[in-house]
């Protein structure tokens, strides 16, 4: 399978797509995840096959010609895919898993036939030399191929991350971490100012450096801790493995394609299928040596069998395989909802884009909600497409003979604005996007609605006690001064108004146009070529009468 795979991805660097779907018709396309992660894994399956050819070697004659062929075919496949793609981490981790693979050969050899077959020792020795080879010359043998290029942030700011969100966030984050998949929650806390220079100033990472380096921050100290002792024990089976199993088929490849992996969690950030095939890995290794057991005849574990005799006890057993039964259902039902919540958010989506009717998109976004109860993403989502419903009514209602029911349609859909972004927030606190697009709904609502001005301002706040290094959130904040400001400017240029009123009206115009100076001063700050913050800055300078320095 897994050379079968490495020929259709192979074939689709040049061109030819062997999958007849549209989604499939990209040269990048697979079933692994990135290309860097696919080439991790294709140093993988090599490694396993080249132990086992070595390992099976006095046993090669008894294995079918066409199996030995395809062994041999496998591994160049997964050779020139490894050439194409030339990320330099999966050559050395390849490297490093082609030594320890050598080493168990030559334990093998010494204390079996006392020398290795020249032939198999060349191809171990090819192993060894090929990845040398491109790790120092970085030259790329299809040049006519541009491979996508992968960002992440670098191994010190990583740990910088990873460390202020353990001594900074409090107990729970510093034992436990933020939980899986949330690096972009410590990252917008902690991450490198300077960040903010690059072009990369507003894009939210969700994944460190490497695996390693971001579960520090995500697992917190008992996720570090359990990753140490996850590679204590694969340490721990291939010292074993060489001391008890040096001629077993299967053992050379687990133990160098293991090291690859390994190596992997501290050079790139891994996703499932990478640490799926480690565990894998592991559990062979285990069950190998339980197997084969130490060569003096003993077992390195013990032994206990458990007899359901009882009435009662084969009762408890069957109902806990019933109940198994029924969660692995559930599951199964489970990942499907979520499937069809994903593609339900797509189809809204892409319903926006063409500018199809926001109704429609409107009855998809709810689907979603429905189908996954639980993503505060499609909340978010649904919140902003019924946005786009508020600012049609507000469109109809400048215009000649608005509809009999125009204020009931939008009371009913401001209510249910809110209470979709209210439900995110209350699923995801963690997440600024959240209290931004709360923020912005309540903008939206300031000349409507009484108190939306406020409540935008504290929706913003809020963002930025999670995201306190982006810009756009004090200049989104200062957007909804300005508007309160000409909400009173528009009050003082009508007729009867009381003198005290307007004194009153007039200096809460001026407090509002301090705060969102303050505001846009923040985000200078905090990027200080942020050009929506400028001109803002002289929109605020205009509006009090400063018109030199609005020009400046």
């Amino acid at each position: 399978g897994g050379a079968l795979m490495g020929l259709v991805s192979f074939l689709q660097f040049f061109g030819t797509y062997l999958i007849p779907v549209d989604f499939a018709r990209r040269f990048d396309f697979n079933t692994v995840g990135t290309l860097n992660a696919l080439a991790l894994f294709y140093g993988f399956l090599l490694l396993l096959v080249a132990g086992f050819m070595f390992g099976a070697r006095k046993r090669m004659d008894a294995i079918p010609r066409a199996l030995r062929i395809g062994l041999w075919a496998a591994a160049f496949v997964f050779v020139l895919n490894l050439a194409v793609i030339n990320f330099v981490n999966a050559w050395i981790g390849l490297l490093a898993g082609a030594l320890v693979l050598t080493a168990y050969a030559m334990k093998g050899g010494s204390t079996a036939d006392g020398a290795v077959r020249n032939s198999y020792f060349y191809g171990l020795l090819a192993l060894v030399v090929i990845p040398l080879l491109f790790i120092f010359v970085r030259v790329p043998l299809f040049s006519s191929i541009s491979m996508p290029i992968e960002v992440s942030p670098s191994a010190g700011s990583t740990i910088s991350i990873a460390t202020g969100n353990v001594w900074k966030g409090g107990i729970r984050p510093m034992l436990i971490g933020t939980g899986p998949a949330t690096f972009q929650y410590p990252y917008a806390l902690y991450h490198d100012r300077t960040i903010n220079v690059t072009t990369f100033w507003n894009t939210r990472f969700v994944q460190g450096y490497s695996y390693a380096t971001t579960l520090f921050a995500t697992g917190g100290v008992f996720g570090a801790v359990a990753l140490l002792l996850i590679i204590a024990g694969f340490c721990w089976c291939a010292l074993r493995c060489m001391r008890t199993l040096p001629e077993h088929p299967l053992a050379g490849g687990l133990l160098g394609g293991g090291v690859l992996l390994l190596l992997a969690w501290f050079l790139y950030p891994a996703n499932l299928t990478l640490n799926l095939s480690l565990f894998f890995t592991l559990g062979l290794l285990v069950a190998i040596l339980h197997r084969e057991g130490e060569s003096d005849g003993g077992r390195w574990w013990r032994e206990r069998t458990i007899q359901w005799t009882s009435p009662w006890a084969t009762f408890a057993f069957s109902l806990a395989i019933v109940f198994l039964l029924s969660l692995s259902v559930a599951g199964a039902y489970t990942a499907i909802q979520r499937y069809r919540a994903a593609l339900s958010s797509e189809a809204a989506i892409a319903t926006v884009q063409q500018g199809g009717p926001t109704d429609t998109a409107i009855e998809q976004l709810s689907r979603a909600t429905e189908l996954e109860r639980w993503n505060d993403k499609y909340f978010r989502f649904l919140s902003q497409g019924r946005l786009l419903r508020i600012q049609n009514l507000i469109n109809e209602s400048v215009r000649p003979n608005p509809p009999a029911n125009l204020q009931a349609d939008f009371q009913k859909e401001v209510e249910n604005a809110i209470a979709a972004i209210q439900r995110a927030i209350e699923l995801n606190p963690l997440e600024p996007f959240n209290y931004r697009t709360a923020g912005t709904i309540y903008e939206a609502l300031i000349p409507y609605v009484p108190g939306a001005d406020q409540a935008a301002i504290t929706a913003y706040t809020r963002a930025e006690e999670y995201d306190p290094l982006n810009p756009l959130v004090p200049a989104e904040r200062a957007r909804s001064f300005m508007t309160m400001a000409d909400l009173r400017q528009t009050l003082l240029s009508q007729g009867g108004v009381s003198a005290e009123d307007r004194q009153r009206v007039s200096q809460e115009r001026e407090q509002a146009l301090r705060n969102a100076r303050e505001s846009l001063i923040r985000a200078i700050d905090a990027k200080g070529d942020f050009a929506t913050a400028h001109f803002l800055l002289s929109q605020v300078a205009l509006r009090e009468g400063r018109i030199s320095d609005a020009i400046e």
